[in-house]
């Protein structure tokens, strides 16, 4: 029973920090570019004002090891689709297409 137990602890000492579940990886992802950065960063380049936007949604992503925030929303007859670098704040991908 004690080197089942020893095997299982075992186990998890070292299949958690590839989870993320060691101390060495924060709960809250570090990022550099807020919410509101982002925002205003993607509205320069579409040349929009925030009060021109409607249907905005932004949620923060990790894709291969690196946060980023991907950003849609609507304007007049378009919606725009955004990917921005967390930690750099570059613009990854910028779509706009004709809404039907």
């Amino acid at each position: 029973m004690k080197n089942l137990l020893a095997v299982l602890l075992s186990i998890i000492m070292t299949v958690f920090p590839f989870l993320g579940f060691n101390n060495n990886n924060p709960t809250a992802p570090e990022v550099n570019v807020t919410k509101d950065e982002a925002k205003a960063i993607i509205l320069e380049h579409a040349g929009l004002e925030a009060s021109e936007i409607t249907r905005y949604r932004i949620e923060l992503d990790k894709e291969r090891r690196t946060y980023i925030y991907e950003i849609e929303f609507d304007s007049g007859k378009y919606e725009y689709d955004y990917e921005v670098n967390a930690e750099s704040g570059k613009i990854i991908k910028a779509e706009k297409e004709f809404r039907d």
